[in-house]
């Protein structure tokens, strides 16, 4: 790739933990042992953090006021007087008037054991970070409020089967009191939901269906979670040991055997064996949501998860890396493209500013379809290849290959692995896998190369995006030609261009060579992406014999066995990239922001990587609102996921804050209020806003919690304050579609970076009333 070598900046720090790592055990004893850790971290992770404080203070016979259950979630309390239905969800919401009594804010809530024989167990919302071990229920609480867990009045339910909002009502006076609860990750959350459906009495399915698409046929699992946990703890309640078979692997297993055992099937199974990995998704209309991580070892979403959702046996989907051209001819996604290179154009597209020639140096880098542009002090080049390969000195021009394939199209150090050398590669692929990330992090700005039409040469006629020449320069090339060989230029579809100067003509020759295949393959993806959706909302409609505009109220308000018979979803859309962090960017797209409450919608180019959403402008407008045509999309502000709850659904239409009475008197249809709409790229949608709608909710502030660790050394921490009204930046996107796997990648981002997060953390549990260490920041 061109480089022209520099002092490499390290930003270690900027990228969070999680990127996956290749398996390098070398015996079977060791890789076992990996695995055994693994499970025993991942499987015993949550009830280790809720657990783990109640254990260390619990006798052998449980007290009234005893910690059962902790996790810190978003709140928001409803009261209505009308009855609620015994499955209420944000779809039943509608057919109930209800009134806001408290709007969102955070909370610790925690389930306590209670001597209350109608209601053993309670919740409890706590303002303060400082939790008593036992808060008896008839002593002076420090409690805001207390949700009793009575099987006979208390019910609960999946409120949103898309974010996992939690949803919990009980009598209050002459009507009903409503708690809207969601935990910041989606698999806590579910767990949630399985522990308060199981204390108030519902028990576990006895029976799973599992459906293959690929054959047209349903499996019946019979008694799937008859499994046993053997947790082993220590003398602190730790969790020391944790035997588990993963309920997911046991039904795939259970559900691959009864296939290979059919005659008629053996080819489709050699060819899963052979070319695909297997894996269990919940499907719901044109969504699926894989099954990952805490989710797989127990399942825990099964009991709400089979009233809107459908479990099925497919072949695990990456996003595509081979489109096919308007020739009908087949190309393979090419290799990245990174360097210095000095910029002569601004981002107006002029040569020159206040009467001096435009020049900035600027790292450049390829993320898929983004040409991003950093300062030079802030790129992090990669490394130079070994002396020993390149006697003559560094190259100008080198690659970087850390997953090098061989003539078998597997990786070359993990066909014959030996200890020393296959750590050495891991550990090289795992710091290049973070450098990008980095790299990505500080960009400033980017060049959409789906936008660009032309690559090439200054002054001498471009190349275009299938490598042939252009006889008809660009205007502003014909009046500032430049006799440099160094320089190049990008023309893109409003006109303007781009002028780059590369080290010397060698390296100018390779970046055009790259780019213009990098232009050539995204412009296919892009126009096969746009028939996916096309192709898989086609056939959902000719399935279920209706329009677009009632196939947006089905897709939301439709019952399982409406959507789920004969509809499809794509895997290339919902694919499992994003889990295994096989690429940078996990999604990009447009979304239009609103970033206060009463401010309007501006649309964005946004991109997902690493647990933060780097937002960039889409347009900029002059004095009079016109939009000003430019070169580069500049970075707005980047926002981290870490500290953030995410909710969707029916439950945002409050915060648009406006009714389009103009829209509803222009619909044909009697209560509805959305238009269809067309977007530049041909991309049609007639969804209501409330529909396409997400918020992502954080603190207003932060404040400083301190707290006694072990050796009673006290330890300082920036958290959030609880019980207080946080900011809410408001997202909508063009489709339910687009919404959906929005929603899922930010919510995976967010369990990510809190996957490994102990609440101990952020709370202290005091064994009786003391002084709480709390001081506001």
């Amino acid at each position: 790739m061109p480089y022209i070598q520099s002092k490499a900046s390290t930003h270690l720090d900027r990228v969070s933990g999680g990127l996956v790592r290749f398996n390098t055990g070398t015996t079977e004893a060791s890789m076992a042992e990996r695995d055994r850790i693994a499970q025993q971290t991942m499987a015993g992770l949550n009830r280790a953090r809720s657990l783990r404080i109640g254990r260390k203070r619990r006798s052998s016979v449980r007290q009234d006021g005893e910690i059962i259950k902790m996790d810190s979630m978003l709140v928001r309390i409803e009261v209505t007087n009308m009855s609620v239905p015994e499955e209420y969800d944000e779809n039943e919401s509608l057919k109930v008037e209800t009134r806001c009594a408290d709007k969102w804010r955070e909370y610790v809530v925690v389930c306590r054991e209670c001597d209350d024989p109608d209601a053993p167990m309670a919740l409890r919302l706590y303002k303060s970070r400082t939790i008593p071990a036992v808060d008896k229920q008839h002593v002076s609480s420090r409690s805001t409020r207390e949700i009793p867990l009575n099987p006979k009045s208390t019910k609960a339910n999946l409120y949103s089967s898309l974010d996992k909002t939690l949803v919990v009502w009980l009598p209050y006076r002459r009507g009903t009191l409503i708690y809207i609860m969601r935990p910041r990750c989606a698999s806590t959350s579910v767990e949630w939901y399985s522990f308060l459906r199981a204390a108030l009495g519902e028990p576990r399915c006895k029976s799973l269906q599992v459906a293959v698409p690929d054959l047209t046929l349903t499996i019946t699992i019979p008694n799937p979670f008859d499994q046993e946990d053997h947790a082993h703890y220590n003398d602190e309640g730790e969790i020391t040991s944790f035997e588990q078979k993963t309920v997911a692997s046991a039904i795939l297993k259970k559900s691959m055997d009864i296939i290979e055992g059919v005659t008629e099937w053996e080819d489709v199974t050699e060819h899963w064996k052979m070319n695909e990995r297997m894996g269990l998704a919940w499907r719901r209309y044109d969504r699926l949501e894989w099954v990952h991580g805490v989710n797989e070892q127990r399942m825990d979403g099964s009991i709400a998860m089979q009233k809107t959702h459908e479990l099925e046996l497919r072949p695990k989907t990456h996003y595509p890396t081979e489109s096919v051209l308007e020739d009908g001819s087949k190309m393979t996604e090419p290799p990245p493209v990174e360097g210095f290179l000095v910029r002569l154009t601004s981002a107006r597209g002029r040569g020159e500013r206040l009467g001096r020639k435009f020049q900035k140096k600027q790292y450049w880098a390829t993320h898929d379809q983004y040409l991003c542009y950093c300062r030079p002090g802030r790129a992090q080049p990669p490394p130079p290849p070994p002396p020993s390969s390149t006697p003559d000195g560094t190259p100008l021009i080198y690659g970087v290959a850390p997953y090098k394939l061989d003539e078998n199209g597997e990786i070359e150090w993990l066909t014959n692995p030996t200890p020393g050398p296959v750590e050495k590669k891991d550990e090289e692929a795992y710091l290049e896998a973070e450098r990008k990330v980095n790299l990505m992090l500080m960009a400033e700005g980017f060049v959409d190369l789906v936008q660009a039409v032309k690559v090439g040469r200054v002054g001498r006629g471009t190349s275009d995006v299938d490598g042939t020449e252009d006889s008809e320069a660009s205007a502003a090339a014909a009046v500032d030609a430049d006799d440099d060989e160094t320089c190049f230029e990008i023309t893109l579809e409003n006109g303007l261009v781009i002028r780059l100067q590369a080290f010397n003509s060698e390296t100018r020759d390779e970046w055009i060579h790259r780019l213009s295949e990098l232009i050539t393959y995204w412009h296919a993806r892009d126009r096969e992406d746009l028939t996916i959706i096309r192709r898989t909302r086609d056939t959902n409609l000719k399935q279920l014999n209706m329009d677009e505009q009632l196939e947006s109220l089905m897709g939301q308000f439709g019952r399982k066995w409406e959507v789920s018979s004969h509809t499809i979803a794509s895997g290339e859309i919902f694919n499992v990239c994003g889990l295994s962090s096989c690429r940078t960017i996990t999604m990009s797209g447009v979304l239009y922001r609103k970033p206060r409450r009463r401010a309007t919608f501006r649309r964005y180019n946004v991109i997902l990587c690493n647990g933060e959403l780097i937002i960039f402008h889409h347009a900029h407008r002059n004095s009079t609102g016109k939009e000003v045509p430019t070169t580069l999309h500049e970075k707005h502000i980047s926002l981290s996921l870490r500290d953030c709850y995410i909710y969707s659904g029916l439950v945002t239409e409050e915060e648009l804050l406006y009714t389009n009475s103009t829209t509803t008197a222009t619909t044909t249809t009697p209560g509805r209020s959305a238009l269809p709409r067309i977007y530049r790229d041909g991309y049609t949608s007639t969804d209501e806003e409330a529909m396409t709608c997400f918020v992502l909710w954080h603190g207003s502030r932060r404040s400083i919690f301190t707290k006694r660790d072990e050796d009673g050394n006290k330890v300082r921490r920036r958290v959030t304050p609880l019980g207080q009204g946080g900011k809410s930046v408001v997202f909508k996107a063009r489709s339910r579609l687009e919404r959906d796997a929005w929603v899922m990648g930010i919510a995976m981002e967010i369990e990510r970076l809190n996957l490994h997060k102990p609440l101990e953390e952020e709370v202290e549990v005091v064994e009786k009333k003391g002084f709480a260490w709390w001081k506001s920041g």
